[in-house]
């Protein structure tokens, strides 16, 4: 099967564009695929915790999705942007690779909580943002939903956790 996921599991996941991360979308592109990003989300995997898009590639992660949910949140994802990005320039680019997909399972809430900072803060190690509080203004992550869920104070603490590790 395409995707293999298994109920009752969380996943990481990182999708870049094809050959390795060498297209960038731009920001109108980056809209069309949050768009379908959203409704993906609420057809198909309502436990999706944390998303960030960037110019070349997105991360998810996601709670509780069977392969069959799975398949279809990422034809639509993947799929459907492509269309709507191919319409609006007139050609045929496959924009997403099977082969450019990463999936982990995350196996404990230590790992979890490292992934949720991961992903959230991605925008920002990346340099679309200046300061992690910035990351309030940039559409194409759920840092506020996240915030929300888990206290701002607590997110903040662990994206500065994760980049001491990461710098060490």
């Amino acid at each position: 099967m395409r995707y293999q996921f298994f109920s009752n599991t969380t996943y990481f996941v990182t999708y870049k564009t094809c050959n390795n991360g060498s297209y960038y979308f731009s920001d109108e592109e980056k809209d069309i695929i949050l768009s379908k990003l959203l409704e993906a989300r609420s057809k198909f995997i309502p436990g999706l915790k944390a998303f960030a898009i960037l110019s070349n590639h997105y991360h998810l992660l996601i709670e509780n999705v069977d392969s069959r949910a799975a398949q279809k949140f990422f034809q639509l994802l993947n799929g459907g942007s492509s269309f709507i990005i191919n319409k609006d320039k007139n050609s045929k680019f496959n924009y997403w690779g099977i082969q450019d997909r990463i999936n982990w399972p995350v196996k404990t809430e230590g790992k979890f909580f490292q992934f949720l900072a991961y992903v959230v803060a991605n925008p920002w190690r990346h340099g679309l943002v200046r300061e992690i509080s910035d990351l309030k203004g940039y559409r194409y992550c759920n840092y506020d939903q996240v915030c929300e869920d888990y206290g701002e104070a607590f997110i903040q603490d662990l994206i500065l956790n994760r980049i001491k590790k990461d710098d060490e």
